[in-house]
């Protein structure tokens, strides 16, 4: 079958599949574009074709801020600063982490952030964007000097379609390539948590002002919550497993019997309208938790991830 005839999708996947096969890449900062393209696939707006470079600037420091930090490899004393080549980005990564005492809020750090993001889309106008997809282009267009790159069509929507298996597959690639250049650290099923998972707790101080939001009460089955973190859990609305969203708008506290009850599958509908409800109604008080306790706080794109988990589960 000529591949004109192919679903345009599955060919863009394989040029995908393609450039993480690459085995001549010097630093990680690629594999950070293809996956803050598709972590924006599923937060900005439906009709998204042009990116600005500084919101992509703004997922790599979402990326990369705990990957800076110092690992601590199973049954070993010593921490190790992961190497991922070229250090530029990532001392500016390290550097917004030390002025907000490694908090990642881009609420209660918003002149920080663009401050950083602002160096950062210079590093990657000169040294990313440009190398990514070589001369052949198929993901988007971009000329030198441009502040933003221009999604080519579909691109949006195949990056939404499969997000989950294009996350895996980058992720995969990353932590293979961090592999390869950090011996001390190969075969480490704890090293893709340090690099792409979430600690539970950078949440765990969020556990008391949600339950106190929800009056007590387990956030699906209006049960009263009981003290301690083994009788209650903090739970992504939107699963983990289906979006790593870490803002604050996407946890709540429920009961373990109902957490284990739900796993990683979406909730139902009556949920969700409470779940909406009680962000917009509690949102002044939820942007204040997020930034006393560090926490990303962005109801506009927990809004876009929750309208594009529950399309695509149809």
């Amino acid at each position: 079958m000529a591949k004109e005839t192919l679903d345009p999708a599955l060919v863009l996947l394989e040029r995908v599949q393609n450039l993480l096969r690459d085995s001549s890449y010097t630093t990680t900062y690629k594999f950070a574009l293809l996956r803050a393209l598709c972590d924006l696939a599923i937060e900005l707006p439906d009709n998204t074709s042009n990116i600005a470079l500084q919101t992509i600037a703004e997922r790599f420091i979402h990326l990369y801020w705990r990957q800076v930090q110092p690992f601590t490899p199973p049954n070993q004393d010593a921490c190790l600063n992961i190497k991922q080549g070229s250090a530029t980005i990532l001392n500016l990564v390290q550097g917004y982490v030390r002025d907000c005492d490694g908090r990642l809020s881009n609420t209660a750090h918003q002149n920080r952030m663009r401050s950083y993001s602002k160096v950062v889309a210079a590093q990657l106008k000169r040294y990313v964007v440009p190398l990514l997809q070589g001369k052949n282009e198929f993901l988007y267009s971009w000329k030198p000097g441009q502040d933003s790159i221009q999604l080519f069509p579909g691109v949006l929507a195949t990056l939404r379609r499969f997000h989950a298996l294009l996350c895996d597959l980058i992720d995969g690639a990353w932590t293979r390539w961090v592999e390869r250049r950090n011996i001390q650290v190969r075969n480490s099923d704890a090293l893709r948590k340090h690099l792409f998972g979430f600690e539970r707790e950078n949440i765990e101080s969020v556990r008391e002002p949600l339950i106190e939001l929800q009056r007590g009460l387990c956030f699906y089955s209006g049960e009263k919550l009981s003290r301690g973190e083994r009788a209650n859990h903090i739970d992504h609305f939107i699963p983990w497993s289906l979006a790593r969203h870490e803002s604050l708008g996407n946890l709540v506290v429920c009961t373990s019997k109902v957490n284990l009850k739900w796993s990683d599958t979406l909730k139902p509908a009556r949920d969700r309208a409470r779940w909406e409800v009680r962000n917009k109604k509690h949102a002044l008080r939820l942007q204040e938790i997020a930034n006393t306790n560090g926490l990303r706080w962005d109801p506009r794109a927990t809004l876009a991830v929750a309208k594009w988990a529950y399309a695509s589960a149809g």
